[in-house]
């Protein structure tokens, strides 16, 4: 199945990380006028949705290369007698359109000819509400072609479309290739996802979770993954304000002051927690695959690019992918993944997640484990040796 979430993958949302947009056009060249007897044909390209196939498109009529005029849109003009001419249309994730190009006596002396490209690619997915896990009407999907190293043109979208009643949204005669997918909803953060490739057939991706912003002074951890495993969870430790620490999990839903908003034991998640931070000391987020506690447990993760993101009350602070964590052995790479560790100290915050995409791997006894969880215990496994 196609993920959503990539192992390349990268989610950006909210005000404290702006999109970066990245403009291309392609060079014009003013069309030459036509002679008497020619008509001025404006050639465009559109895909199912009318939007401009994007800046690669190569347009030939009888043989011959059109060059890209720009005049009322994205066309392509060329001066033709009345006939018929083959015309060839490439642009790249699309099928090549081939249809003929008939020009009449009568035809108006300038004229649009519009040529509708069609993709290989149908996809579908669903947006679903991080709190509750249930689908989200109304939510606003766009494919933006990325321009190399996730850049975009984010006023060029290919496609878009907006969630059903249960969250669902389909698309028919998509293009193949890599996008940039922003998610949008009134009252959530966006969610914007780098590296999604698109390549044949009927794609399933991967659920995406749009996030609330946690109200003033606390903090929102959202956990995602794959299909399989089915059963991830996420474990919140945290100071209790006597001296001792608590523990957030599916067994220990809800402490004062932090509270599992959602467990999910079916795939994909979301399994979503919310703590406040009044009490100075150490948070600290980790990651329990319950359906394999083995050696091999830390490795479907990895395998799986379980994604822990970090909100807060103005919006995203942070994202961790497994996959970009050091490889775990498949036979001994223990079963939980410890993500980042959030220290207060007199209203001052401080995140750490190791190297970046985590603190380490290591192996928990069960999902009680005081040492592992708790008290940030526990030797790390053994990981694969980098090349």
């Amino acid at each position: 199945m196609q993920r959503f979430a990539s192992r390349l993958r990268r989610a950006i949302g909210g005000a404290l990380f702006p999109l970066l947009l990245v403009v291309v056009l392609p060079a014009c060249q003013d069309p030459v006028a036509p002679v008497a007897g020619e008509h001025q044909v404006l050639i465009k390209p559109v895909n199912v949705q009318g939007q401009y196939p994007g800046v690669a498109t190569r347009v030939r009529v009888n043989g011959q290369a059109v060059p890209y005029a720009g005049l009322e849109g994205h066309s392509y003009a060329v001066n033709l007698r009345p006939g018929t001419y083959p015309l060839v249309v490439e642009s790249p994730g699309y099928d090549t359109h081939t249809a003929t190009l008939r020009v009449r006596e009568e035809d108006p002396e300038r004229f649009d000819h519009f040529a509708t490209l069609t993709g290989p690619v149908a996809v579908n997915g669903r947006i679903v509400n991080s709190q509750t896990g249930t689908g989200l009407e109304g939510a606003l999907i766009r494919f933006y072609r990325q321009l190399g190293e996730g850049n975009y043109d984010g006023n060029d979208f290919q496609m878009e479309v907006t969630t059903d009643v249960n969250g669902n949204f389909h698309l028919d005669d998509t293009p193949s290739g890599f996008f940039t997918v922003l998610v949008q909803k009134e009252g959530f953060v966006q969610a914007l996802l780098r590296d999604v490739e698109l390549t044949s057939g009927v794609l399933a991706l991967d659920p995406v979770a749009l996030v609330p912003p946690p109200p003033a002074g606390t903090f929102r951890v959202v956990l995602t993954w794959g299909e399989g495993p089915a059963d991830l969870d996420a474990h919140l430790t945290g100071p209790d304000g006597a001296g001792g620490r608590y523990h957030v999990f599916w067994a220990n839903p809800s402490v004062p002051g932090a509270t599992l908003d959602l467990d999910d034991t079916s795939s994909f998640g979301p399994e979503t927690i919310t703590f406040d931070v009044t009490t100075d000391g150490l948070y600290r987020f980790s990651v329990h695959n319950w359906t394999n506690q083995g050696g091999g447990g830390a490795w479907d993760m990895w395998a799986t690019s379980a994604y822990v993101e970090l909100y807060g009350s103005t919006g995203r602070i942070g994202g961790w992918n497994a996959s970009q964590m050091p490889e775990p052995h498949m036979d001994e790479g223990g079963n939980t993944w410890r993500v980042f560790e959030l220290t207060v100290n007199g209203g001052a915050i401080a995140v750490n997640a190791g190297a970046g995409y985590g603190i380490g791997w290591f192996t928990a006894a069960g999902a009680g484990d005081m040492t592992v969880f708790l008290h940030g215990g526990g030797g790390g496994p053994a990981t694969k040796a980098v090349n």
